[in-house]
This record gives structure tokens, sequence and C-alpha cells, in this order.
């Protein structure tokens, strides 16, 4: 990702175009391609003039001073029209070149958007016909106190100014959604339509939940920080899927996690621990250490178990050792021996059948709501979602919905509905939530919930802004006597923060089974974590091992439980009279299982630490491989090729399969373009260009299935064509070996 390729503005008469060019073609030499990071582009470079202007017409700041980094007000079209102009002077000198794949506009600006009265009161008016109310003048309502005043029970009046107001300014009266859509539209019709040419847009869901954000990116996106808690991954994650609902067709999720610490969160250096760490003696000014290995290992299956496109990670000083010694800092080598392993032993074998795999539909859905964030209540804003990871805790694998997805979809599948803090809604998403109770559905709520809305099932408050420990007065005691003595004690209210959790997720469980409710997909234990993964009618589990103590690199300060520990238990499954088989593609191999008298599929699984495995549940057993390859290929041809992998039935398997492709010349090098690929549907269809200058012979086929082990060759003539009998021959041999 490179924040200086190309032109920040449209280039003058004197600009060397060769610049960028030069800057791509080293990259592609070296391997690798390059995305452009945009900023934003004042109009005529005034930055006053195109400004965000508070009530007495002051610039909001930004980051501090309001004169260097004023808020632009995206709104005023004038923007948009110099960054589409800029873009296109982009395309025309480098919007061809293989080297450049893709554009992250404006990353981490719309996060902090004020409402201007610079154009935008105009801008309202026209579109809406109403002014802008005089209680405004911050990024949302910010007195909850005063609404519950104006609606004491809750139901907010879908006229109400502020709300209307809220509700259109993060609707898009920002201006930042369509800006983002004009900068992604451009760049895409000035690369020509290149496939490989993606765009991006992060962070997406550091707003109110609603739909919008991102605009037309390929890709929405979020970095996450995987320390203190490493399943907060897949929280905000969750956020992502349930604002790509209401996005346009074909956009899709990638996620990124931090290598990066914040010193201050996890090893504050105003605390004295004994024994220090050795890290400390080498780097003891550093203000982002490298994320813990185990810590790292957790966040990168939490991102893997959730059906994204793309994975990322950010803090190349952390795992990398570049000499800094207050920034991102290099502090633990096991960390970056770790990343190597997930990335070569996890990612690459897996990514391609990942991709492919979607995921069901949970019966276990958790309310976002707009109306509360907009008129003064909490709301993640896009940082750490504990109500859900609570939710993970208990291993009810959690879908979030927006309060658009519920007016235009309804609740779909879900059987238990959990509103968290859902102080105010209006009066359509009110009727909606008691139809779905009508039903037999089952609201969760707790003692934030609206008057209007009464709970089946009540749970402690999981607060959106997670406390540091669990804020009870016993371990605030600790903190300050850690403080007095620089001896840590804060680790008993780590260990208690979770314990509470995970009690409350039990008590959770044990009142939606008297009800009735058990989620599809389960474990033994609050300590693996499960996730539900589906193509078509055959089912996926990614079970994850939490199970943490304190270690000795930044767990003495006991602030976060940076060690995994080994753990033995059981992921089940329900509906267990379609499966035949279960495989786990992590690893490899066939899984032992057994069926308990409700039916379901219950599968032992053993974890040395923190790490992850992906279970298939197959119909049948994989009995057999088949590869057909074409007759013949000249040198610099192309062997096109056929792998299918085969139950007992003799058909291919209706699931996605990780299969490894290798292809060698007659002397036995390897050549380039083979590797990883998936099986959909059972078969893999693959095409290989070949080298004018490969070794003369024959060509050898390699193909392995990573679920059963299995694998398969055979060997492709180069510059003759085989008989008939032998083609014949050629296909009945074929098989595994």
């Amino acid at each position: 990702l490179s924040y200086g390729l190309g032109f920040a503005s449209v280039p003058g008469r004197n600009s060397d175009r060769t610049v960028p060019v030069r800057a791509l073609d080293r990259a592609l030499v070296s391997g690798v391609r390059i995305a452009k990071s945009i900023g934003v582009e004042y109009p005529d470079g005034d930055k006053r003039k195109y400004a965000s202007l508070d009530r007495s017409k002051k610039p909001w700041s930004l980051y501090g001073d309001a004169s260097k980094k004023p808020v632009p007000e995206i709104c005023n079209p004038r923007f948009a029209e110099t960054a589409v102009r800029t873009a296109r002077a982009n395309c025309e000198v480098f919007g061809d070149h293989p080297a450049f794949c893709g554009v992250l506009p404006c990353s981490e600006l719309r996060d902090g958007v004020f409402p201007s009265f610079n154009t935008m009161p105009a801008k309202y008016l026209v579109e809406t016909g109403r002014e802008m109310p005089p209680s405004v003048d911050r990024r949302r309502f910010a007195r909850a106190n005063e609404t519950r005043v104006r609606f004491p029970d809750g139901v907010v009046a879908e006229d109400d100014p502020e709300y209307l107001f809220y509700k259109w300014f993060w609707k898009g009266g920002d201006g930042w959604p369509s800006y983002i859509s004009a900068i992604c539209d451009e760049y895409r019709r000035g690369v020509g339509g290149r496939g490989t040419f993606f765009s991006f847009w992060d962070p997406s869901v550091r707003c109110p939940p609603i739909w919008g954000s991102g605009g037309s990116a390929d890709y929405l996106s979020q970095w996450i920080y995987a320390v203190p808690e490493p399943m907060n991954v897949a929280a905000p994650l969750e956020e992502l899927f349930a604002m790509k609902a209401g996005g346009p067709k074909g956009q899709d999720v990638m996620i990124m996690t931090q290598l990066i610490c914040y010193r201050s969160q996890i090893a504050p250096s105003n605390v004295v621990v004994k024994p220090a760490p050795a890290w400390l003696s080498r780097r003891p000014r550093a203000g982002f250490p490298s994320i813990p290995p185990d810590s790292l290992a957790e966040a990168t299956w939490s991102m893997l178990a959730k059906p994204v496109k793309g994975i990322m990670y950010h803090g190349w000083g952390t795992i990398y050792e570049t000499g800094s010694e207050t920034g991102y800092c290099f502090t633990n080598p096991e960390t970056t021996e770790r990343l190597r392993h997930l990335l070569k032993d996890v990612v690459a074998p897996l990514g391609p059948a990942l991709r492919e795999i979607g995921r069901a539909d949970s019966e276990f859905a958790v309310l976002e709501s707009a109306t509360t964030c907009l008129m003064g209540g909490p709301a993640t804003m896009g940082w750490a979602a504990p109500a859900i990871t609570f939710c993970q805790r208990a291993r009810l694998d959690p879908r979030v919905v927006y309060e658009e997805t519920v007016l235009r979809d309804g609740f779909g599948n879900a059987k238990v509905l959990y509103a968290p803090q859902c102080m105010f809604l209006t009066l359509a998403l009110v009727e909606k939530i008691r139809e779905f109770q009508s039903r037999g559905g089952i609201l969760v709520g707790d003692a934030d919930m609206l008057p209007a809305l009464k709970p089946d099932v009540t749970v402690p408050v999981v607060s959106f802004r997670p406390p540091e420990l669990d804020g009870s007065a016993a371990v605030d005691a600790l903190e300050a006597e850690a403080r007095k003595t620089g001896d840590v004690k804060t680790r008993e209210g780590t260990v208690r923060m979770k314990a509470k959790m995970q009690r409350d997720g039990e008590a959770l469980r044990a009142a939606l089974a008297a009800k009735g409710f058990r989620p599809a997909v389960d474990s033994s234990t609050a300590e693996i974590v499960t996730y539900s993964r589906r193509f078509g009618d055959t089912p996926y589990v990614v079970a994850v091992n939490d199970t943490r103590t304190f270690g000795n690199y930044v767990g003495a300060w006991g602030k976060t439980m940076e060690k995994g520990l080994p753990q033995r238990g059981t992921v089940s499954l329900a509906d267990g009279a379609r499966v035949g088989a279960v495989y786990e593609l992590s690893r490899g191999g066939r899984m032992e299982f057994t069926k308990d008298a409700d039916g379901r599929v219950v599968v032992p699984l053993s974890f040395d630490t923190n790490d992850g495995r992906l279970l298939a549940f197959l119909p049948e057993p994989i009995a057999k491989l088949k590869l057909d390859l074409c007759d013949s290929v000249e040198r610099g041809g192309t062997i096109r090729a056929s792998l299918s992998v085969l139950g007992k039935s003799g058909r291919p398997l209706p699931a996605v399969l990780p299969v490894d492709v290798r292809v060698m010349d007659a002397s036995g090098k390897e050549l380039d373009g083979a590797g990883y690929a998936a099986a959909v549907g059972g078969v893999c269809g693959f095409s290989l260009v070949t080298n004018l200058d490969d070794a003369p012979g024959d060509y050898t086929v390699v193909c392995t299935d990573r679920a059963s082990r299995l694998s398969v060759s055979g060997k492709v003539p180069c510059g003759r064509k085989l008989s008939r009998w032998q083609r014949f021959l050629r296909r009945i041999r074929g098989g595994a070996r």
C-alpha cells in the first residue's frame, strides 16, 4: 500500500510522469503489486473555503489544529469533481500498468466528520425541504437523557427533527459515500475493466449502524486490534457483513488485524514489573510492541472463520527490524515466525477454498440500533463490540442485523434476537419485534432496553465500550495498589472479566434451552468458540481455542492473557443424518465422530495452543481422485486438466475441498502458475502455461487432496499425441495412490 504513488493532484505541465511508472516497474520485477492510498485534495488548494464549519463559522478540527487539518466538507460537489480529475490523470499515466492493482480512498477520515454550517444547510434544505435543527452541533444527538424525557417509552417519532437530520447525515448527507464512489468508479473506468484491479475502503463501520458506508468500493474493510482480546476480531467483522447487506451488488468484505499493540494498554511504562521481560531492555521506549504470537494466531483464525474475500495485516515495523526505538517496534521474533507459519501453512493452502465457502444463516441475531445511536445512546462505532464477543463465548454464532435489514427483510432464519442496550427504536421496529415474539421468537434484552419492549430473557448489560477490566471496586483497588507498589495484580481482574462473561453466557444458554433453543453448531466448553460455514448443503465448522493465560512477554502487566494453553473438547452439529464423514482441512485427515441421542454429530478436538480447525461434514467419505489431462502439449503451450474428488458413490462430492496442484517438466523442475486451488463441487479444473525452455520430455502433474491426503499423478506427453488406445489405458489406470 503506497501513500506516495502517482499524483495527489492534477499533474502540471512539467510534472515528471515517469516517476510512478518506474516505481511500478520495480514492483513488478520484485513480484509485488501496489495499491494507491488516496488522501483528500482540496479544490483550488483552499482549505478554509472548503472546510466544515461549526455554528460559529470556525473550522472543525480533524486532529488538533483546525488551521492545519480542518475537517473537509466533502458534501460540497467540488471535492468529487477535483478527485475525479486527479484520478483520470493518474489512470492516463499508469492505469494500464500490471503492477497497479488497487485504490484505498481516504482512509480514517469519515470517522472525523461533523455536521457543517458551510454549504450543508442549503444541501439539506434542497434535498429534504427542512431546515437543520437548532440543536444540531455534534456527530449525533449527544443527550440520551433528554431523549428519554421526550420519548419515555423509548419509541422515537419518525418525524422527529433531530432523528431525521442525523439519519440523513449518516445515510450519505455528509457526502462521504458518494465521494468514495466517485473515486472508485473513476479508477475502475480508468484501468479499462481489468479484472485484477480492486478498490477497498476502511474503516467501513466506524460509523452508526446505517447502510451506505463505503459507497461503491469493491470491498468494505476494517482494521481491528487483537489485544487485549483476540476474539474481538470477529466482532466488528460481523458488522461489516451487516453493512454489506445494504451495499451495491457484488460488494464484498476484507479484514485487517493490527500487528501492533498500544503499549499503554498492555504494558504501561509507568508500572514496573519484576522480572522484566527481555524486550524491555532493548526497547524501553517502545510505543507499539509486536502483537503476542498466540494472540496473532487466534486473531488470524477469527478472520478466517468468516467468509471474507481477503485478509490484511498492518505494522511492518513490528515484524521486521527497522531500527525504530519509539514507534512500531520489533520486540518479539516469535511473532514474525508465527505469521510466516500462518501464511504459508494455513492461509495459502486454505485460501482458495475459504473464498468459495459461504456461511449458514444463524438462528441467533444481534440487533445494532441506528435509532439508539443517533439519539444519544451507545454504539460500537466500529471499535470493540463486547456484546458480540459475549455471544461468541456463549457459542451462539451471532449475526449482526441493522434496523434497515429488519425493515426490508424481516428476521430471516433467526429464532433469537438479542438487542443489547437498545434504548430507542422507531415504532416500525418495535412492531416488527413484537410480531417476531408473537410468532415464537425469543427476545433477549438487558436493563437498558426501551420500556416499550418486554424481553423474554434478560441478561446483564454488556457495554459497547468495554471496561479495561470488569469495573468492580475490587479491581479498581487492585489497580491503585499496583500503581503504589509496582506489584501487578490486575491479572486477577482480567481473569475475572473473562470468567464473568463466560458465566453470563452459560446462564443465557440455559435460559434459551429452557425455551427449547440450542444452537445448530456447538462445543463442549466456552473455551472452544465455534463458527458455522456452508457450501450448498455441506456444513463446515471453524473451531478456535480461546484458552489463555499470562505469559512472560507482556503478560506480566496483567492486562492481557497472551499465552495459549492446551484444550480438549468436542464440537457438535445438528442434523447429523446427512453426515457420512468428517475431515479436518487445516492439517488434513479424516476425523472420528459419534452421534448422540439427539442425532447430533459429535467430533472430539485437541488443541496445543490458540489455534483453529476447519471441519468439513461430508455426506460420504472420500474414496478416490480422478485426474483428466489433455492429450499432449507443445513447449510454450497450455496444459489443461481437471481433478475430481470422488465419494464412495463414484460422484464428485458436493463440497469445496482444498487441493494442491504441482506440475514438473522432464527434469523435475516445478513450473510456475500451479499451487493451491479449490475443488468446487468436488471438481477443480485448471490450466497452466508451459515454457519454451522447459526440459524436453513429458510433463508430470501431481494433485493432492488436503482433506483425505490422497494423491494422483499423470503425465502429459510433450510434442506428440497419444493414440486412442493409449488414452483409454491412461483413463482406466488413473486413480489415487
